[in-house]
């Protein structure tokens, strides 16, 4: 996961395992400068979240390594720095739920939690694009509804004596169907043209909406 530090340098961590207790164990962090050269190396076994503070890191190995660049005619293994075991506090945005979110899929998170990831998407520079996508189906969910139902209209005015009422319904859980291949096809296209994720998620809604007036229409000339 890359984490925004607010400085001049790039910061990746990498956490094994996460736990109910808010503990995450088996930690690499990688720090690297503007030039993608890695500078520094933090190891620890476990950690654990300190509300608004960040996460004290047990047993952290800090390895400082020095700049190519910068090196002279002494050995490079000289002029690395390896730390004892200690604790430390490593402050950072990223907090328990930022790390569980990334065991889901977009479509199974709450609203909340793709808003949250979403912004921690955006401020360390990631690609937000299929996180966004969920989260505006979601905010269009209660519309779908009620589109499907109006789509559902010209199937109840149909006149129960003409027979085939089965074929009807059919007919219906077919819709129903074609609206979510339909929403989810739209929002992978979306995704790899990157699309604006509000137009990916209200495209297919209308587009069933259009049909659901055009049944209406129907069903009112007869």
């Amino acid at each position: 996961m890359k984490d925004a530090t607010g400085e001049n340098k790039v910061r990746y961590i990498n956490v094994k395992q996460i736990t109910p207790t808010e503990e995450a164990r088996e930690w690499r962090i990688y720090d690297f400068d503007n030039d993608q050269s890695l500078t520094n190396i933090i190891a620890a076994k476990t950690g654990r979240y300190v509300n608004r503070q960040g996460w004290v890191l047990d047993n952290a190995i800090n390895t400082s390594l020095p700049r190519l660049a910068d090196l002279d005619v002494s050995p490079v293994l000289e002029r690395v720095m390896v730390s004892d075991p200690v604790s430390m506090m490593f402050k950072t945005a990223i907090d328990p739920s930022i790390f569980s979110v990334m065991m889901l899929s977009p479509e199974n998170m709450s609203m909340r939690s793709l808003y949250r990831y979403v912004n921690h998407l955006e401020e360390s520079r990631q690609q937000s694009g299929r996180y966004q996508i969920a989260l505006w189906n979601k905010a269009f969910y209660p519309v779908a509804i009620l589109v499907m139902i109006a789509l559902a209209m010209p199937f109840a005015y149909m006149n129960r004596r003409s027979g085939g009422v089965s074929i009807k319904i059919f007919g219906g859980v077919m819709i129903g169907l074609v609206f979510y291949t339909v929403n989810n096809l739209f929002s992978y296209i979306g995704m790899l043209n990157t699309w604006s994720p509000p137009v990916v998620a209200m495209v297919p809604t209308a587009f069933m909406l259009i049909l659901a007036m055009i049944g209406l229409w129907l069903v009112e000339k007869r």
